[in-house]
């Protein structure tokens, strides 16, 4: 069939109302006993769903007719002008305030509909976060939910979508508040009816195609990467673990282009920033599955609180803080976050193998400022089309990731893989063989893109690095690192000195300080921890870490006492052959290669 002949047959056919969600609709008079029956009446009545109470006794209630929450601050003192905002003009139709008394056929007293309110609410006890706002979620039975403004819509599995006139579905209550829509419901209806495999493998080459426009370092694939990794963050809140993507470049590379490109993508579900602040960024957020980008990430005040709030977007976890009013806050993201800047500044092996780095080269001299790129609403509605593919393909997906995020590739450190895998999947799954597509697809980038060998590197190997690269002052103005100094060691009595003025000095293992002219007992690196940060790392991201504790994960470290200074303090003892072997890298000539 060709595109004119569908819409002939569109044009021909009659309109067709979509099928209401059962869970949502409204509820019917039920059990005669109830006690709270003529409650629910009323409420359905005034087109009212009482989702709760807070532990303030602020009641949340959403408005059917609006399509819109509303906050009550106590039932007791609704008024009838409260109500006529809230619902519309059904509460004037609906809802007298004569005498309670009299009885107005097909109406309600505002005395009744306070207590009704006010006794449903009573049912349900709300936190901070007990909806789920703007987005698409998992909710009970795998059931995917889509949240938009005024309406949702639940997935059945069989290209159908529900539509939602009440904020409840799959277990979950749903924050329909907002002025913008992310999705038509129509449009998304239509393109999953239309999603098969050929059609779905048709809008990703679409978008990796637009996406390859830009210049890319290392990997052809990463436009088909990109493509994956946009349809993993639409459904982001669905997936076990969540990489994070950071898009590096210098500047004039197409950075900020990429991400408004990006957010046209996401259309309203975007929410493109520039140099955020924690809080700022946590508050925008709030319960809403939106896509995150953040521009400009450079490194200033707000980065390193910025990474701590991401880092619990892998597994979901979440951070607890104080408020003044004793509530506390729990919060935390269940979101694929983009960053984008010149360095990321990813510093230790957590950080680095949970992002999925793209890097941008510059363009050819005679192509700079000449992007060609759609109109903002065809990319939009490819956006939504993509949204159709991911809804349509997303069980299978999650499935696929499961069976590989476990495979091992040569020099690729697990917890990379697991990573990759996600957007893998998401592309792989449409394609006739999804595994081996997967398999092969991650085995093309990892062959392909620059692997650096520090990525896997270790926090106690990072550290102790740091502390052999640090400077320390000699007579004279000199400057050594503490490698060049180890190194002299046994003829320098000026570096020993300079050594353990800095908390560093090598002993020999067992009780006592033995001559250095004994054999048969092992040398070792002797850190005081408190002298190593105060004069070596000052200024760095160990100097307030307990570094005792992180050194001590090296091989043969123990927790000792030793001679330094003319005291014996407790501190962290090394075995000097793993330091000469693994870090100082001694050549022929006993000489350090490394430092």
């Amino acid at each position: 069939m060709t595109y004119e002949e569908l819409l002939a047959l569109a044009a021909a056919a009659g309109l067709v109302t979509p099928p209401e969600h059962p869970e949502t609709a409204a509820a019917e008079p039920g059990d005669p006993t109830d006690p709270l029956r003529l409650d629910y009446e009323i409420c359905n009545a005034l087109g009212l769903d009482v989702l709760g109470e807070h532990e303030d006794m602020r009641v949340e209630v959403f408005s059917e007719n609006h399509g819109k929450t509303a906050t009550i601050p106590k039932a007791s003192s609704i008024t009838l002008t409260d109500l006529l905002q809230i619902c519309g003009p059904v509460a004037r139709e609906r809802v007298h305030t004569g005498s309670p008394e009299d009885v107005v056929p097909g109406s309600f007293h505002l005395s009744q509909v306070r207590e009704a309110i006010g006794v449903i609410a009573g049912q349900t006890r709300l936190d901070r976060e007990s909806t789920a706002g703007r987005g698409l979620w998992m909710g009970e039975d795998d059931a995917l939910v889509l949240v938009n403004s005024g309406e949702a819509a639940v997935f059945n599995g069989d290209r159908e979508l529900c539509k939602i006139r009440r904020p409840r579905a799959a277990g979950m209550l749903l924050d329909l508040s907002g002025r913008e829509r992310w999705y038509d419901f129509d449009t998304l209806q239509g393109y999953i009816r239309q999603c098969d495999r050929a059609w779905a493998e048709a809008q990703i080459d679409r978008v990796a195609d637009l996406a390859g426009r830009w210049y890319w370092k290392e990997s052809p694939f990463i436009p088909q990467l990109v493509a994956g990794l946009v349809m993993a963050t639409f459904a982001q809140t669905a997936w076990e673990w969540r990489p994070l993507v950071a898009l590096r470049g210098e500047s004039t590379s197409g950075k900020s282009n990429f991400f408004e490109f990006l957010s046209d993508l996401f259309g309203n579900l975007a929410l493109l920033s520039t140099k955020p602040s924690e809080p700022g960024l946590r508050q925008a957020i709030k319960n809403r599955a939106v896509a995150v980008l953040v521009d400009e990430f450079e490194s200033d005040g707000h980065r390193k609180r910025i990474l701590e709030l991401m880092r619990t977007s892998g597994r979901g976890s979440r951070q607890l803080r104080g408020t003044t009013d004793q509530g506390g806050i729990e919060f935390g993201l269940r979101h694929i976050c983009w960053v984008a800047a010149v360095e990321i500044g990813l510093e230790r092996q957590p950080d680095r193998n949970r992002f999925i780095a793209l890097e941008l080269d510059l363009p050819p001299v005679d192509r700079r400022g000449r992007l060609e790129l759609p109109p903002k609403p065809e990319i939009t509605d490819l956006g939504l089309r993509l949204l159709a593919v991911t809804i349509t393909y997303l069980h299978r997906a999650i499935t696929l990731w499961r069976q590989i995020r476990q495979e091992t590739f040569e020099g690729v450190n697990n917890r990379v893989v697991e990573s990759f895998a996600v957007p893998a999947c998401m592309v792989a799954v449409c394609s006739e063989s999804p595994e081996t597509t997967a398999r092969a697809f991650l085995g093309h980038l990892f062959a392909e893109l620059e692997h650096d060998p520090a990525d896997d590197t270790p926090d106690q190997e990072e550290l102790l690095k740091m502390i052999l690269g640090s400077s320390v002052d000699l007579p004279g103005g000199r400057r050594q690192t503490v490698a060049q100094l180890l190194r002299e060691i046994d003829t320098s009595i000026e570096g020993r000195e300079a050594l353990e003025r800095c908390g560093v000095a090598v002993v020999y293992a067992g009780r006592g300080r033995t001559p250095s002219t004994v054999t048969g007992r092992q040398r070792c690196l002797f850190l005081l921890c408190e002298s190593v940060r105060r004069y070596l790392l000052r200024g760095t991201q160990w100097e307030d870490q307990s570094i005792g504790q992180i050194l001590r994960r090296l091989p043969g470290a123990r927790h000792r006492q030793a001679t330094i200074g003319g005291q014996r303090p407790y501190g962290i003892r090394i075995p000097l052959d793993y330091v000469d072997e693994r870090f100082l890298a001694r050549g022929a000539d006993g000489n350090s290669q490394a430092f």
